[in-house]
């Protein structure tokens, strides 16, 4: 006999502790990766070119949440009680074209101040296409 919060055999609890186990598991992960990474780039970069790679990384840290604008957390916050397939999928779509238009758009300003912005970042403008490049991956981490 199953109570009412239990659903074919399995109570509820069970499967959301299985949710949270994955996501604890990708987020020990991803951490795991990214700090055995950084010795492998300092070993096998030379200075200018790790600086290089820096400016890179801290750019697009830094600007990918302004152009999510908080829309991951709050997908996840109320879609999370939507049973509604075709609601969720709408939802999702129109979540995601405004995370593209907003990170489209900082993408193109970034281009457009590639030049002041290397020569504030790095303290000389010898080289916008690191903030060119950066404002690519920003369209790509965002959509992440």
């Amino acid at each position: 006999m199953t109570g009412p919060n239990e659903s074919s055999g399995s109570p509820a609890w069970l499967s959301y502790a299985g949710h949270l186990a994955l996501i604890a598991g990708a987020q020990v992960i991803t951490a795991v990766m990214q700090f055995i990474r950084l010795p492998i780039l300092t070993k096998s970069l030379g200075p200018a070119d790790y600086g290089n790679w820096s400016l890179i990384w801290v750019t697009t840290v830094l600007v990918t949440p302004f152009a999510m604008l908080g829309l991951q957390s709050a997908m996840t916050r109320f879609l999370a009680a939507e049973k509604d397939h075709t609601v969720i999928r709408e939802d999702v779509w129109s979540s995601s074209l405004v995370v593209l238009g907003a990170a489209l758009s900082f993408s193109v300003i970034l281009i457009f101040l590639a030049g002041p912005l290397a020569g504030f970042l790095a303290g000389s403008g010898d080289n916008p296409g690191l903030i060119q490049v950066a404002s690519g991956l920003i369209v790509a981490e965002s959509l992440l």
